[in-house]
């Protein structure tokens, strides 16, 4: 269920396309799940020679390039690599933030002495669900700066409405999450959660 939640706003965007599109986006959504999990292994390897920090901050920075270049193509041939690298951004986030989540429980737990992490997974999961306001942003964005109110009334660009929808929030997004991941002080190369404190 917690792909499907963080995959929710690429599924809302759907909603958007024509029936003729939907082919497009299916394969667009296969290409970018079917690298994601095999991008898994290579992680766990890049964790252990980066630091699950080092392997975080490249993961987010392949994802916003990703997301930039989602600006770019104009057929499915050339949407596809974007995906491929969609993909193997996302599979990283996904993995090594919950591995980073498990050294803040770990050095949460040695400073406290207690185990706190309901708390923890919480507030991630609180932070996972902000995403639907920033969502409910993008959508109300594309009338006033498309013009598009539905797929009946799509306004006079439609594509450049889905191209900012599916670019434009998401790299933002990125680039604040790479600024703010910079800052995290955890995730060391050598540290992996569990062994103790450095």
């Amino acid at each position: 269920m917690d792909l499907l939640e963080r995959l929710g706003l690429l599924g809302r965007r759907v909603l958007l396309l024509h029936h003729d599109d939907l082919g497009l986006t299916h394969a667009q959504f296969a290409t970018v799940l079917l690298a994601a999990l095999p991008s898994v292994f290579l992680w766990a390897r890049l964790a252990g020679a980066l630091g699950p920090k080092g392997a975080w901050l490249l993961a987010i920075f392949l994802l916003a390039l990703g997301a930039l270049l989602l600006f770019l193509p104009r057929t499915l041939l050339e949407a596809l690599p974007v995906g491929l690298l969609i993909g193997v951004g996302f599979g990283g986030v996904l993995v090594l933030g919950d591995v980073l989540l498990a050294e803040v429980i770990d050095r949460d737990a040695e400073v406290t002495g207690r185990r706190r992490e309901g708390v923890y997974y919480s507030v991630y999961g609180f932070i996972n669900r902000l995403s639907g306001p920033l969502q409910a942003l993008s959508f109300a964005l594309l009338t006033p700066l498309f013009g598009y109110v539905s797929g009946e009334v799509p306004g006079p660009r439609p594509e450049a409405a889905f191209r900012f929808l599916m670019a434009g929030p998401p790299f933002l997004a990125t680039l604040l999450a790479l600024a703010l991941a910079f800052r995290f002080p955890y995730g060391a190369k050598g540290r992996m959660p569990g062994a103790g404190s450095s």
